[in-house]
Parts: structure tokens; sequence; C-alpha cells
């Protein structure tokens, strides 16, 4: 008996937490990205040693490593842009080494001023925020090492040439593959729309066409999450994206409620030239829906303005009445610092960061040795706030840093610049790429031994062994002043506190389009309009920064943190659509529309998933032609935005956030 007892106890396991955090993501091979790395870090290198140069091809490495550690997939244009913000915010790094001529005072308080910046200005784009980190770390490296200087403009010139040797790279690739995958999908999406309704035109079988639409639209809805979980900061391509995939999910809609032959076949014609136009990267012949026309008619309007009219002159107030030039910027103006406000979590990330960095700093007084720097640098790659979970980050980047480090001391003792020294360079920086998709513990583990090599060669007084060493004790310590000052002292949020704050989001953005309603013989408080609209924008902001840092948690934060992405661009377009409304809205709308509109902010604010079925199942109201007033147009844009929410958190039951049932 007691054997029996003893074979059925269970066996010891880690507990799920830990087996989570330790799973390994599905990554793939992104050979565009593994090559630049690879020429952009073996390249100068081999150059620098044949002309005797290394210590500037060491820098034009580092430029070309930043670029190639900070891409995402995207498009080429968008990759570009990036490389365009980030390089000059880069250099702006290395000339903060210009700050050793000052009091260890001047340069802590300027650091944690420039972190704090740096953290709010993360939180409004990718390419902000990577440049602000490569500001910031160059900044600490160049503190930290005052005899690299005086000409601090050198290094930081070898740094920008690094960053144009990449972009140039980057450039022949451009002109070498022109077509990204995703494009190709989208145009057989489009092909496989047109093929859906010439079938039901024809009155055939529709099930295979129907499978091969939702087949596809799933595979992009994956493919969006994934590169938005890879992403730093605010993606314009999968925002983008997001609202072309709601355009196509709204035209497959449309297609299945269609009865009329002829209207189907219209919309196959053109459907076509569009699909054409995506899958050869040309812009399709421009097409014109009549506010009278079927609604499947406008939604293939609305799919042609997603990819080549997103940027159409906004529609012209139905009194006629327009505003002053004056007047009209001085409220675009004020539209654009109402969006750039920071909300209070983001505000709040500002603050720990700027804390830990002064700590991290204030060790100088402690301990001079040229090593200390490392401790800060840390605090920033772990605390940016977009990059995802201080928890999570601290323990794999510790983790990741700590095989890395045994790996770089091994490179230390073993290499000399030379043909062997380039060679494996080269092969740890093509795995890069990959495994930063893998785990954050890899990928510290890919570039721990690249960054210690190359600090090692430029910063003469740490050569060896010991300066490896010294790398592990640093690192450990700055993920600890995380820990605790970073973390620990602060209040957490939960998931149920993301729901929370999305139905707090709904609230603002219910109120802001009160605010924008005109009262019959009264005049708009614009005032009011402006403070509502800080305060929806504001929300939406915050719950942008509570996912970006749950991107990166080990499943199932993380998927569940992606499956909210659609829904928060969907409230988030709900909200650019009453901010154009507002300058364009009737001073004497008609009555049924303005009722239609408080009922639609009742419904955002306090919508039950009943209601939310009630606006999908509401045909009569959805099919009915557009009057062209400002009024009719922001109607339909709410609900075909609400109505997508709901779809799509019924959709995908498995991978939808738990606030689902509270989405509308």
């Amino acid at each position: 008996m007691p054997q029996a007892a003893s074979s059925a106890r269970p066996a010891i396991r880690p507990n799920p937490w830990l087996r989570e955090l330790t799973t390994l993501k599905p990554a793939h091979w992104r050979w565009g990205v593994s090559i630049r790395a690879a020429i952009g870090m073996g390249l100068p290198l081999a150059l620098g040693i044949v002309f005797d140069q290394l210590a500037a091809s060491l820098w034009i490495a580092m430029g070309s490593l930043l670029q190639a550690s900070a891409e995402r997939e995207g498009p080429y244009k968008a990759i570009f842009w990036k490389i365009a913000i980030s390089a000059p915010m880069g250099v702006a790094g290395c000339l903060l080494g210009y700050l050793s001529d000052y009091s260890w005072g001047v340069v802590t308080v300027t650091m944690v001023c420039a972190a704090f910046i740096g953290s709010i200005i993360s939180s409004y784009s990718a390419a902000l925020s990577s440049g602000s980190l490569q500001a910031l770390v160059m900044g600490t490296v160049m503190t930290g090492n005052g005899h690299i200087g005086p000409d601090f403009w050198l290094p930081a010139l070898m740094l920008l040439a690094g960053n144009a040797f990449y972009a140039l790279m980057l450039g022949v690739e451009a002109l070498c593959f022109r077509q990204r995958s995703q494009r190709a999908m989208l145009a057989a999406l489009t092909q496989a729309l047109r093929a859906l309704a010439l079938a039901r035109a024809d009155k055939q079988d529709t099930d295979a066409a129907r499978r091969q639409v939702t087949d596809r639209l799933s595979v992009l809805y994956a493919q969006m999450l994934q590169i938005r979980a890879h992403a730093q900061g605010r993606n314009p391509l999968t925002e983008r994206t997001a609202a072309s995939l709601q355009r196509f999910d709204n035209l497959f809609a449309c297609i299945m409620a269609c009865q009329d032959a002829d209207t189907l076949r219209r919309a196959a014609e053109q459907l076509q030239p569009i699909g054409q136009a995506l899958a050869h990267g040309t812009r399709a012949p421009a097409s014109t829906a009549c506010p009278q026309d079927p609604a499947l008619l406008r939604a293939v309007q609305a799919l042609y303005d997603s990819f080549w009219n997103s940027a159409a002159p906004a529609q012209k107030p139905a009194s006629g009445v327009t505003q002053a030039p004056a007047q009209a910027r001085e409220s675009r103006l004020r539209i654009l610092l109402d969006r750039l406000t920071p909300g209070r979590a983001t505000i709040a990330s500002a603050l720990a960061l700027s804390l830990c960095v002064a700590i991290g700093f204030s060790l100088h007084w402690i301990d001079a040795k040229s090593h200390w720097y490392w401790v800060p640098m840390t605090i920033l790659i772990i605390m940016k706030p977009d990059f995802g979970s201080i928890f999570a980050r601290t323990i794999l980047r510790s983790i990741g840093t700590s095989i890395g480090v045994i790996l770089g001391a091994i490179l230390l003792a073993v290499l000399e610049p030379g043909p062997s020294f380039v060679i494996v360079m080269t092969l740890i920086a093509i795995t890069l790429p990959w495994a930063s998709q893998r785990s954050y513990a890899m990928y510290t583990l890919a570039l721990t031994p690249l960054v210690l090599v190359l600090i090692d060669f430029v910063t003469p007084e740490t050569h060896g062994i010991n300066y490896a060493a010294l790398r592990l004790v640093d690192t450990l310590l700055g993920g600890l002043i995380v820990l605790v000052f970073g973390y620990a002292i602060w209040p957490k949020r939960h998931e149920r506190q993301l729901v929370q704050a999305f139905r707090e989001a709904r609230k603002a953005i219910a109120a802001y389009l009160r605010a924008c309603l005109p009262d019959p013989g009264q005049a708009q408080d614009n005032q009011q309009a402006s403070a509502c609209r800080r305060t929806a924008y504001g929300a939406l902001a915050d719950i942008r920064l509570q996912l970006q840092k749950s991107l990166t948690e080990p499943p199932p934060a993380g998927p569940e943190a992606a499956a909210w992405f659609p829904l928060i661009t969907s409230a988030e377009r709900i909200c650019d659509a009453i901010t154009g409304y507002c300058a364009v809205a009737s001073e004497q709308p008609d009555p049924g529309q303005r009722a239609e509109l408080e009922r639609l902010a009742g419904l955002l604010a306090t919508a039950s998933h009943a209601e939310g079925s009630q606006i999908i199942s509401d045909n009569a109201m959805a099919n009915a032609p557009l009057d062209g007033s400002p009024e009719s147009a922001l109607i339909s844009t709410i609900r075909s935005e609400m109505a997508h929410i709901h779809n799509f958190a019924e959709a995908a039951p498995d991978t939808a956030p738990k606030a689902a049932p509270v989405s509308t």
C-alpha cells in the first residue's frame, strides 16, 4: 500500500508560470535581415583589420547592428522611414559624451530628463521608440567612457555611417525584391472575394469559395497579430493592415448578404483591378461610389479607399459653412496637441524609468570604474516601457546575459583581430533576427557577446575575461534595481484592469461623441469637445501602453494581449471619425440622425453583448443609402466599427481577450 500511495504521488514539475516564461515562440528565418546583419557586422570589421582602422570599423559595425536588431517586418518605405528617424537620434546620443566635461550631478540630471522624455515619445511610434533607445544607450556608453573623447563627433559620424550602410543594403534588397508577401496575400484575398461574388451571382455552390475567403482572412489576421507581437511601439503597418482587414471583413459580409446578381457582378468587376494592382504593387484605376449605391458597392469603394485614398480630404459641412484658415490651423494644432497628450500610465512608466536611471547613474559616485555604465544601460534596455513586461524581461535578460557572457568571455580569451574574429562575429550576427523572435533570452544571448566584444575593443582598459565577468555582475545588479524600483514598488495592472480600461475608454469616446453633437439653437462648446477629445485619446493611449507591455509576455498573456489589438484599433478609428466629424458637423442636423448618434453613444458606453448583436442584425439600417450628410457618414462608420468589434470577438473565442463578453 505505501508503494501504491507513492506511485500515485504526482511528479515534481516546474510551476506553470516558469514553464510559460521559458517557452520558445515560433520563428522563421528572415533571410533579408539576417544577411544584412551579417554583412553589416563582417564587412566593416574585415576592412578595419585590413586597413588597420579597427576602432572606426567597430563603430560602423555598431551602427549597422543597432538597425538590424531593431528591424521588424514591414514594407520597405516604413523601414527606411524608421532608419531616417532613429539614426540621427542615435548620433545625438553619442554627442551626449560631451557632458563628461561637467560635474557628475549635471550628467545624472541630464540623463534622467532624457530618459523621461524618451519614455514619453516612445509611445508615439516604433521609429521614435527605436531612436530614443539608441540615443539613451549611446549616451550612456559615451558618458561612461570619457576617454573616447574629446572628439565625440568622430564615433558619432562612424555610427551614422553604419546606419547609412545598413540603409544602402536595404535599398539593394528593395530593388531586387519589390513585392512583399503580405501584398501578395492581400491580392489573393481580393481575388477570392471576387470569385465568391461571381459564384453567388451565378447561383453556384459557394462553400469552396467561402472557405477560401475565410481561410485567407484568418491567415492575414494571424500574421497581423504576429507582426504586432514583435513590434516595438506603435506600428503604422499593422494599423493600416487592421483597417484594410476590417474593410475586407465588411465586404465579405456584404457579398454574403447581397441577393442581386447584377450588383454582385459589378462588385466582381471592380474587385479585379484592385487585386491586380495589389499583386503588382501599382495603383488601381480610380473608382467612385454614390451614396445611393447598394451597400456592397460602397464596401468595394471603402476597400479601395483604405489602400489608395487614405489621405482623402474631409467632407465639407452640409451647411456650406467653412472654417477660416487661421481658425482651421488653430483647430488642427489643438487636435494634434490633444492626440500627443500622454496618459496617466505613460507618465507613471516614464517616472519609474527615470527613478531607476537616477539610481543607476548614481552608482558612479560609489564605483567610478569604467564598467559601471553597464548598470544603467541594462536598466534602459529592460525598462523601455513600450518593450513589454518588466518582470519577464528582467528574468529573461538575466538568463540570456549569463550565458552570453560565458560565450563572450570565451571569444575574448581565444580571438584576436583576424579572419577567425570576423567569421565568428558574422555567424553570431546572422542568428540575431531569428533569436529575437524565439525568445528575449535567446536574443540577449546572441546580442551580449557581440556588444561585449565591440565595446571591449573600443575601451582599452577593459580587455579580457575579467571585463566579461564584470558585465554579468552589472547586468544582475541592473536587473535587481529594475525589479525593486521599477516593478515591486509600483501598482500592478492585471488583465481585469485591461477590461476595465477598455470599458472606460468606450465611455470616454461616447462622451466625446456627445460633446461634438450640436444642440439646436446653441453654439458648440469647443472647449468641452477638446477636453473630451484629450480624455478619449489619453484613455486609448493608456490601453496601447498596457497592451505593448503584455505582448512580450509568455503565453497566455502575450496572445491574449495581441487579440485585443483589432478591438483597440477599431475604437481608435471611431475616435478619429468623431474628430473628423467635429470640424464638419451640420449646424442643424436631421433630428432622426441626431437621435441615432445619441443611441450609438449610449451603446458605446453601456452596450451588452446582446445589444451588439442587434447592431449587426439591423440590416435595414446598415444597408440604407447615405444622404451625404456628415451625420450619416459618422453613423455608418460607428456602426461598421462596432459590428467589426463584435464579429471579431465572436469569431475567435479561443484567442480573443477575456473582455470579449463586454465588447460591442
